[in-house]
């Protein structure tokens, strides 16, 4: 439904802003790229930040 929809992409900005501002523009630009490549969200993330995913979303989480 359009409210189920309306908080997904709410959440997905959310962890994307957390993202940029916790690990700059350029690491997120390198996470997508390496997803480009076939790497899972994980793996790139860890690739790229050092963090593992479940670190990175326990931080997000304490964010919002």
């Amino acid at each position: 439904d359009t409210e189920h929809a309306r908080i997904s992409y709410a959440l997905a900005l959310s962890a994307v802003d957390f993202l940029i501002q916790r690990f700059t523009i350029v690491t997120t630009r390198n996470i997508l790229f390496n997803m480009g490549e076939g790497m899972s969200f994980a793996e790139s993330l860890t690739h790229n930040s050092g963090y593992s995913f479940s670190e990175f979303n326990r931080m997000w989480l304490e964010s919002i």
